[in-house]
């Protein structure tokens, strides 16, 4: 769980690729994937309602202490989706 956000569920809503709004009740899972294998090296969880802008940086974060403990080179390109899009994320 990010600490910076509540422990407790909310209401997210979003837009599909069709522009059909989805809306639920819960809590929302933000996984950094490993492209070649496809497992996942970082998670962070947040109520459904937090933008997923606000979990880039903890993931690129969370990213590079599992890389550095294992002495293993950091990402030169980053590919999320456009949520996680902001100008703040820009280094």
């Amino acid at each position: 769980m990010d600490k910076e956000n509540s422990f407790t569920p909310d209401w997210g809503t979003k837009f599909d690729s069709h522009k059909n709004q989805i809306t639920w009740f819960g809590w929302k899972i933000h996984a950094a994937v490993e492209t070649k294998s496809e497992l996942p090296i970082a998670l962070t969880l947040t109520p459904a309602n937090h933008a997923d802008k606000t979990q880039a940086i903890p993931l690129v974060e969370k990213v590079n202490d599992f890389l550095a403990k294992r002495d293993l080179t950091k990402p030169k390109y980053w590919t999320m989706d456009s949520g996680y899009d902001s100008q703040t994320i820009f280094f």
